[in-house]
Formats: structure tokens, sequence, C-alpha cells
């Protein structure tokens, strides 16, 4: 999460989704000597406002009519304040948006923070920036403030410099400004071929833009070891295992009764993690995905919670992950595990005592895939009703 919200995310959402439009003042208390900021529906002409605490505030006009509170819809004190380049900060902590009795989710508002004002990539490139795409003699350093992978019709329009949604979308994101060299987008088409593109004063066209053959391999790699040494945020996500053996009479699998080689089973785990690279299954990601800018590794495995076996999922993280990215994880692990990599797995026998045991990862009939904490919640509702946990 932000540490800080700015003023025109929380804005550009009430006015775009809601229709609400709002304006931000700030306002001082000579007997206290404090100052709150104060954010109110456009219109209603604030001219004193008090902060009685608990809750509590008044409000006054110009006219020295009170404000009705439904449309004041958030106060802060100026010390969870702050203002950048790009205006008035709130500090996430401590803010409260109040919508008639509604109070907005502060983990939605922050990713929608972290849509507005994204954080730039490390990666910065040397290059001669020309008007479509020709080449001129002047070279520059290129800082990359985002990388967008686009179909071939899409990368032409860029490349002919045409007007483009892609970056009309990316021109409505604020980059921390430098003046000190270039920077914009690398588009990348499906051939890995890539355009610098520098916007220049915000055009939806390729202002200046720059040919570079072949730079997908070479960018996805900076990119990846950029997230490789941001993520140091982990969580582990639970499933239900089941382990099946070959049953010879029927020629088919029946549930397998006796003790699972812990060992043996881990064993050829490691084996087809393997097959996967560094990063696991993140490797697969889709492009609407959108945790997959946060998650830099997933590897499944097995391991105990309490005392009984499951499926362990580790996931490696540069940040944490909000309620809606969440979801998208678990959807992409259930997907991976009922018709990827678990549907790979459980097809290796793993020889033990005599038998030929098989592990899956999912199956239809009892597959949850929860987090720690909602494992905990799990074995606690179970243990209140007096059973065990499954």
């Amino acid at each position: 999460m932000r540490e800080f919200i700015h003023y025109e995310t929380i804005k550009k959402h009430l006015e775009d989704c809601l229709c609400v439009k709002t304006e931000v003042n700030k306002f001082s208390n000579n007997s206290t000597n404090e100052t709150n900021y104060v954010m109110y529906k456009q219109g209603v002409d604030p001219a004193i406002f008090v902060d009685k605490g608990n809750g509590e505030f008044v409000c006054i006009n110009s006219n020295g009519e009170n404000i009705r509170k439904d449309n004041i819809f958030a106060y802060m004190n100026e010390a969870s304040v702050k203002e950048d380049e790009y205006g008035i900060m709130f500090k996430t902590e401590d803010l409260k948006i109040d919508l008639c009795g509604d109070i907005m989710d502060n983990d939605f508002m922050s990713s929608l923070e972290e849509e507005m004002y994204p954080e730039r990539t490390n990666i910065s490139l040397k290059a001669v920036l020309a008007r479509k795409a020709v080449i001129g003699n002047s070279m520059t350093n290129f800082l990359v403030d985002e990388v967008i992978y686009t179909t071939d019709n899409e990368f032409y329009e860029i490349a002919n410099g045409e007007d483009s949604t892609i970056l009309e979308k990316y021109n409505q994101k604020k980059y921390k400004r430098t003046d000190e060299k270039s920077h914009g987008v690398v588009v990348i088409n499906e051939s890995g071929d890539g355009l610098l593109v520098d916007t220049s004063g915000g055009y939806n066209y390729a202002r200046y833009m720059c040919f570079a053959p072949k730079i997908g391999n070479y960018i996805k790699e900076q990119l990846e070891e950029e997230m490789r040494q941001k993520a140091v945020h982990e969580m582990e996500l639970y499933v239900p295992l089941e382990i099946t053996e070959y049953d010879e009479d029927s020629g088919g699998e029946k549930k397998f009764d006796g003790e699972c080689p812990y060992r043996a089973v881990r064993e050829r785990i490691k084996q087809e993690n393997v097959l996967d690279g560094k990063r696991g299954l993140a490797e697969y990601f889709h492009r609407d995905n959108i945790c997959r800018n946060k998650v830099y590794s997933i590897t499944p495995d097995i391991g105990f919670y309490y005392d009984k076996m499951m499926g362990v999922i580790s996931v490696k993280m540069t940040k944490p992950l909000n309620s809606m990215e969440l979801e998208d994880l678990k959807e992409y692990v259930s997907g991976q595990l009922s018709d990827g990599w678990g549907e790979g797995f459980e097809q290796r026998e793993i020889k033990t005592d005599g038998h030929e045991i098989y592990v899956h990862f999912w199956n239809s009939d009892d597959f949850y895939i929860h987090t720690a904490e909602e494992m905990e919640e799990k074995i606690k509702m179970e243990t209140d009703q007096g059973i065990t946990m499954s």
C-alpha cells in the first residue's frame, strides 16, 4: 500500500466513477493554531472549518450558513498532508473518505494511486530519438517509464506516427519528472522488436521514437532482474492434496491409504519445478493478470499445516497485493493447478514401497485455495463446529 495518496487520484475516481466533483482547501484555526485540509463537494463554498474531535466538526460557508456534513467528504490535519510536484497528498493510514456514510476502501484507493502515479523502471538505454523512427545523429540517455507489449497492428500504428489509445493511456499516468534525460515508454511487438517512444508533452502519438530490433529479450531480462531485487515480500497459499495409487485390478487409480513418502514427493516436485525456471509459474502470466507486475515467482511445494500435509504455493512479490490482486493470483494459480502445472504433475508416478502413487493438487470436489490467515479462520470455524480440518 502506498504511504500517501494524491488528491488528484481521489478526485479523478470520484468524478469518473461516481459523478461527484470535489475541491480541496486548507483552513486554519487561530485559537488552536491547527490547520486542516478539507475535501468537499464542489460549489458549497466553505469559509470556516473547525475540527471538534471524535469525528465531529463545524463547517460554515461565506454566508454564515452551516454546510451539511454529507457535503464534506474528508478532512485531515496538516501533519498528515504533504505536497509534491503534482499537488496535495494525504497519508493513507489517516485518510477516511466518507460518502454519505459509505467509507471508501483505502486499499482500493492505493491501487488507483499506483496506476496513476506508477514507479519508473530502473532501465536506462542509449537511443537516437527522431521523428517517425528515422535515424538522427544525437545520442541521448533514455529512462524507461514502463514497458508495454502490443499486437503487431498496434505497434505499426505507433511506428507510423498515428494517434494511439495505448499512448493516450500512458500519458494519463504521472511519472516523476526529470530534466536530465529523455523518458518514455518502450513498446514491444509480438516478434520482440521495440520502439522507444517519447511523447514529449503528452501527445497521443510518438512525437520522437527510436526503433530497437529484437530488444524484447533484453528488456525482459532487465525487468526480471529488477523484480528479483525488489521481491522481498513473501506469502504462501494452501490447497488440499489428494493422493491416489495405481489399482492393478481396475487399471485406474484408487485412494492411497498408506503413509505418504514426503521426501520423495518433494524431490519429484523439485524436479518438475526446474523445468519452469527461476520464476516458476509466474513465467506464464497473461497480459490481463493484474497481479503480474508485483508477483516475481510462484513455486509449488508440499508442507504441513498443523498436522495435515497440504500443497503449499510459495509466492515472492515486490509489494503486498491488494484484495483484487490477491483474487487474481488465486484464480491464476487455481488454473495452473487444474489445467497447467498440476495436470502434468499428477501424471508423474512416484514409486514407494511397492506402490505407484500420484499426487493431485487439484480436485473438483474438495478444492480451496487459502492464505495463512484464511487457513487460521477455517481451522477456528471447524474447531468451533467440532470437526477436524479438511
